[in-house]
C-alpha cells in the first residue's frame, strides 16, 4: 500500500538504464556518421548531413526519455488500451493497399512524411 505522502515526492529515474541508453545512442550515431558519410556526401553535397539529422532527431528522443522518465507510472495506465488499439490498426495499415512500403520484397514500413531519396 502507497503511504501517504509518496505521490508529494518526485519520480527519480533509474541512471543505470539511462547510462545505457544514452551510451547505446552516442554509439549508434557515431556509426551513423562513420558508415554513412561517403553516402551523404553524394546524395547531400556534404558528409555531415545525415549524422547532423540523426544527432538532431536523437537529442529529442533522449529529451522526450527524460521527460516521460521523471512522470509517474500510473499517468500511462489510461492510455495503455489506446495504445495498443493504435499500435494495431499502424500494424494492420500494412496490408492495405498502397500504404505499405515494400523493399527486397517485403512490406514492413508505412509511408509517412518525406522520404530521404536515395534510401531504399
Amino acid at each position: 500500500m502507497i503511504g501517504a505522502g509518496t505521490q508529494d515526492r518526485p519520480h527519480k529515474m533509474d541512471t543505470v538504464l539511462a547510462t545505457v541508453v544514452l551510451v547505446l545512442t552516442v554509439f549508434g550515431v557515431v556509426m551513423v556518421y562513420s558508415a554513412g558519410s561517403e553516402r551523404s556526401m553524394l546524395l547531400f553535397g556534404s558528409p555531415h548531413a545525415l549524422f547532423l539529422n540523426q544527432l538532431s532527431r536523437a537529442v529529442v528522443g533522449l529529451l522526450l526519455m527524460g521527460l516521460t522518465a521523471t512522470l509517474p507510472y500510473r499517468i500511462w495506465r489510461p492510455l495503455a488500451l489506446p495504445a495498443l488499439v493504435t499500435a494495431l490498426l499502424l500494424l494492420a495499415m500494412i496490408f492495405i493497399g498502397g500504404l505499405g512500403e515494400s523493399s527486397h520484397g517485403a512490406v514492413r514500413w508505412l509511408r509517412i512524411g518525406p522520404s530521404v531519396r536515395g534510401w531504399s
